[in-house]
């Protein structure tokens, strides 16, 4: 059996992924920065919802893209949980504060959660 090295070297050469599936890691992490920047930013200025909103759009859109949308929401809502939960014991112990923001007192903020 001959090993074709001209149309193996094709095969590993030929792009595999549009341009767009190429730059969505790239995409990803500007939406993301743009969702931080969105929750510290809006928090700061006493509209945290703006935040919220953006992030949860960010996530809806994600969600379309996955081919399993239910596990990644699983996985999604479990880091919310216990991200909350760590955050929510560092406030309540006075470890951290976040006075502008904490809409309930001892818990972490909203916009925290959605980072």
């Amino acid at each position: 059996m001959a090993v074709n090295l001209e149309e193996t070297f094709r095969q590993v050469m030929r792009p595999s992924h549009s341009l767009r599936e190429r730059w969505m890691p790239t995409i990803y992490f500007v939406m993301g920065q743009a969702g931080w920047f969105a929750c510290v930013i809006g928090a700061e200025k006493g509209v945290a919802w703006i935040g919220v909103a953006f992030v949860i759009i960010l996530i809806t859109v994600h969600l379309q893209r996955v081919a399993q949308p239910f596990n990644e929401a699983k996985l999604i809502a479990s880091v919310v949980v216990i991200g909350g939960i760590w955050e929510s014991v560092v406030v309540y112990f006075g470890l951290l504060a976040y006075p502008t923001s904490t809409e309930i007192h001892g818990l972490a903020p909203v916009w925290l959660l959605a980072l």
